[in-house]
């Protein structure tokens, strides 16, 4: 299932065309991804669904609170990173809440990745495992990190970054909506787009069989976002994803009225280096 949405961010004057696609993929018989793409706010978000039959109705509980919690802090002085941070809070809390009042139902959550394009800047955040990446003059950045065990214990120190990527069961997550052990703010990387710049948030159905260069391949060569997504998860089905499979593409351009807003001299730098896959991540 494919969306489409395209608008002139406010203020910067920026044309934002995305694009997304989500497939119940090869073995699953029910997607419990989400995708949402919001123009009016401009807001873009992709949620994994936890918890079996149920995690679907996790995904779209956590989705609606973002978006409202987002649409409500319109006119504020809030700073963009305190709002994505409560508006993933929201999420969390909601899904918390119908658990709570449908205690006859599994336990259900959902990881969630989202972007927010603001005053010229695009701010992501996430939580759990679904990821971002940015393509930018000609390389490919991630954005985020995942959420798992192995990353809770490079932060206490406890393992290196090496160790903890080679740890029998690092992967498995510690953080989600429905499930959040994270201390203070999230993490909220943001940039100042350049012309060309092309955004990916994709669930881990997508990311754990893709090297950096298919998401860079398909970013070259296919303009459209909403094809370039299809693109992706087709490669991923290729290459034997046994999960669901949802992925947007954000593409920024700039319609020549003036030269581009300036952007940092220093573009972000990935969080950590990529991680090789480990045979488990096949087997979600």
């Amino acid at each position: 299932m494919s969306v489409c949405a395209t608008w002139r961010e406010e203020g910067s004057g920026w044309l934002v065309r995305a694009g997304a696609d989500t497939q119940t993929g090869n073995y699953r018989e029910r997607n419990e991804d989400l995708v949402l793409l919001d123009p009016e706010l401009p807001l873009a978000l992709v949620l994994d669904g936890m918890g079996g039959p149920d995690g679907a109705r996790a995904a779209q509980i956590g989705a609606e609170a973002i978006r409202e919690r987002i649409r409500d802090g319109r006119g504020s002085d809030e700073p963009p990173e305190v709002r994505l941070d409560a508006a993933f809070r929201a999420g969390h809390d909601a899904i918390t809440d119908w658990q709570t009042t449908n205690t006859e139902r599994g336990a259900c959550a959902a990881t969630a990745v989202g972007a927010w394009v603001h005053d010229g800047h695009v701010y992501v955040t996430w939580i759990g495992d679904s990821r971002a990446y940015r393509l930018t003059g000609g390389r490919l950045e991630r954005l985020t990190r995942d959420h798992n065990l192995g990353y809770a214990l490079v932060r206490a120190g406890r393992m290196s970054e090496d160790e903890a990527r080679d740890a029998r069961g690092g992967h498995r997550l510690i953080s989600f909506l429905g499930g959040w052990n994270l201390d203070g703010l999230l993490e909220v990387p943001s940039f100042v787009p350049l012309p060309g710049d092309r955004l990916i948030l994709a669930t881990d159905g997508v990311t754990c069989l893709l090297e950096d260069g298919t998401f860079l391949n398909a970013c070259r060569t296919v303009t459209d976002p909403a094809t370039c997504a299809e693109v992706l998860i087709e490669h991923a089905l290729m290459r034997g994803s046994r999960d669901n499979c949802t992925c947007a593409v954000i593409a920024f351009e700039w319609p020549g009225e003036g030269p581009p807003p300036e952007a940092p001299s220093q573009p972000p730098q990935s969080p950590h280096p990529p991680e090789p896959r480990k045979w488990w991540r096949f087997w979600k």
